[in-house]
């Protein structure tokens, strides 16, 4: 596939849903048909996108502003969307922005803006995405602006790659601390979150972006070849605690995760080069590490089979499917790619982030103290909401949001259900008011960090990871049938604590 041709693919609105998981039944023909028929129909229509925006249609328009859940303003996400260069300009791009200083800055910033990034060559180092243009040619006035635009999309890429990171570590999921990998520009984002040269926040967001971009769709392969294995996981009988999601669960966290990184005010031109020499590095590296450990010949469960009769077959609609979105993907060595997709079958966390807010710092009450008398008031009003819940079919929790006499948080240190019908404990927590919410510790988390006017004594890195495992956790513990958008709204949520810790890390102030 030409590079022109990979640029209409990765761009259509054709496949804006190219990722999600179609019939593993469906014929190799009509696959391959449909990926056909939808790339030719992109030409088309890439080529009637670059004559002005003002043609653009509506459900174009649509696709280009609807995966925008702003958390700093509504404004943000109507505005009008401006079109990159068409494919025969952008080898004059470079050239075009450097010329014309008058030009550049203009808009704001996002990831591989022309505006902003000089657009590497395609003989660069496999960790170059690209150097920041100059900057001294902006006043007080638009250096100002242009930090606040630079600081909201450093806020959503650092967000997803915090939680990414939470994940992978669940999962027991390799990370890679070298120059090309996703845990070392983590800790550079970390070490520089309050830098005050807008350079050096523009190449820390470049960097994070590709590298959660490359790494998350070489996971998103390996979830769906282990979602496409029939075999149920349970966890341990009786237990309350959240367990980690089924691949398919999974998957749709990173496919709404994808949305968001997609979305044009975070990345206005995707690379696709540099997400494939990326991609390239850690896969050599990956395959380098387990050539030395041996591969684990168990295989109980009978994945490592079945998963080989699929990635085998090159007219499989698995192997149809990947080969278009990662050019190189025939080239990956098979036992690589199960070893890496067969870590998604696991049910309880393999580890943690080793620095985060201990439980016991947190200021939940303890009911050992509390009047009897008092709290068995309490629970004849919590007995009287569960009743009203089972008769209007909701969940206790959200009895209590609407309850202007309850307070959340009092509720959540008690460790009372105060989560929407979409959480998975709400059932049971509605059934059975007394026992303690598993959520409740991550609603604790939240608020008090909400209510929290400055750092605290807790380092910037110790309440990053505090708020990446409650927002991972609030993505683990949605009911298996919530709608997609209720997927983006988690990640908005999660933009939003993001903001608000690094605000209070740069000014020490509540947002």
């Amino acid at each position: 596939m030409s590079t022109q041709s990979k640029s209409h693919f990765w761009s259509a609105s054709t496949w804006k849903a190219r990722l999600k998981r179609g019939n593993s039944a469906q014929s190799t023909t009509s696959t391959f048909d449909e990926f056909v028929s939808a790339h030719s129909s992109m030409r088309t229509d890439q080529t009637a996108q670059t004559h002005a925006a003002e043609d653009l249609t509506e459900e174009q328009t649509e696709r280009l502003s609807q995966y925008s859940p702003s958390v700093y303003s509504k404004e943000e996400d109507v505005r009008s969307p401006v079109l990159p260069p068409s494919d025969d300009k952008k080898e004059d791009l470079a050239e075009y922005y450097l010329m014309s200083p008058n030009r550049r800055h203009s808009r704001p910033y996002a990831v591989s803006s022309g505006e902003w990034v000089l657009i590497p060559t395609s003989d660069s180092s496999p960790g170059s995405v690209g150097r920041v243009l100059s900057l001294d040619d902006l006043n007080e006035v638009q250096l100002a602006y242009s930090f606040d635009g630079v600081l909201k999309v450093f806020v959503k890429v650092y967000a997803m790659a915090k939680v990414m990171h939470v994940i992978f570590l669940s999962f027991g999921v390799e990370l890679d601390d070298t120059e090309t990998g996703l845990l070392y520009w983590i800790k550079r984002a970390e070490r520089d979150v309050r830098t005050g040269e807008l350079a050096v926040l523009i190449e820390i967001v470049e960097n994070l972006f590709y590298a959660l971009y490359s790494r998350m769709i070489i996971e998103m392969a390996g979830i769906e070849l282990c979602a496409l294995f029939k075999v149920e996981l349970r966890p341990v009988a009786g237990s309350r605690q959240y367990h980690l999601p089924d691949p398919n669960h999974m998957y749709r966290i990173f496919l709404a995760c994808k949305d968001n990184l997609d979305n044009y005010n975070v990345c206005e031109l995707l690379q696709e080069g540099v997400v494939h020499r990326w991609q390239d590095a850690f896969i050599s590296c990956f395959a380098t590490k387990e050539a030395g450990n041996g591969l684990n010949p168990d295989d109980l469960l009978g994945y490592r089979q079945f998963a080989r009769n699929v990635v085998w077959d090159p007219c499989s609609a698995y192997v149809t499917k990947w080969r278009f979105l990662v050019p190189f993907f025939p080239s990956i060595p098979r036992e690589i790619l199960i070893l890496m997709s067969e870590k998604w079958f696991t049910v309880m966390p393999k580890a943690t982030l080793p620095d985060d807010v201990p439980s016991s710092e947190l200021p939940f009450i303890d009911l050992k103290r509390v009047n009897p008398a008092q709290w068995e008031k309490e629970l004849i009003v919590d007995y009287r909401l569960a009743s009203l819940s089972k008769l209007e079919g909701r969940a206790i929790g959200e009895e209590r949001r609407d309850d202007p006499k309850i307070r959340l948080l009092n509720s959540a240190k008690c460790h009372k259900c105060i989560c929407t019908s979409s959480c998975l404990c709400a059932k049971e927590c509605t059934l059975y008011v007394e026992s303690a919410c598993p959520c409740s510790e991550r609603y604790v988390r939240l608020m008090t960090a909400r209510l929290s006017k400055g750092p605290g004594r807790f380092g910037f890195t110790t309440r990053a990871n505090t708020a990446a495992r409650a927002c991972w956790e609030s993505f683990a513990m949605l009911r298996r049938d919530v709608s997609d958008e209720t997927f983006l709204l988690e990640w908005s949520e999660a933009f939003a604590v993001f903001e608000l810790e690094i605000q209070k890390e740069r000014w020490g102030k509540q947002a």
